[in-house]
């Protein structure tokens, strides 16, 4: 490795550890009342959520874990799409189960909590 190469490692290894990268006592209070609360209620609660994608996929997941660009790590994942058939002009409802995945954040059209089920 030459030197170049080496200052390079250090300056990445420098940004990764920044403070404002870490999610710590003083700002947490950002995420509690920004548009990122729905995923730290889900994240607490173990509640599901609902993700649509872009590619017109649905799932439905619980959040383990994710950061301010909204990359997600999910589990116990169901995901929905519809596949089209042009010639006979019908549409077919498709399912899958993923036990755990990363999501990017910028796959995500919007994000809705389920509700929970109430107890009679």
């Amino acid at each position: 490795m030459n030197k170049s190469n080496k200052n390079k490692l250090k300056q990445d290894s420098k940004l990764f550890s920044k403070k404002n990268n870490i999610i710590d006592g003083k700002n947490i209070s950002n995420l509690l009342e920004g548009p990122l609360k729905l995923l730290c209620e889900a994240v607490e609660e173990n509640r599901n959520v609902i993700i649509s994608l872009r590619n017109n996929h649905k799932m439905y997941a619980k959040v383990k874990a994710f950061d301010k660009h909204c990359n997600m790590l999910i589990y116990d994942i169901k995901e929905l799409w519809t596949e089209k058939n042009w010639k006979d002009k019908t549409h077919k409802s498709q399912e899958r189960y993923i036990a755990q995945s990363f999501l990017r954040g910028d796959n995500i059209i919007m994000i809705v909590k389920c509700p929970s089920k109430k107890k009679s």
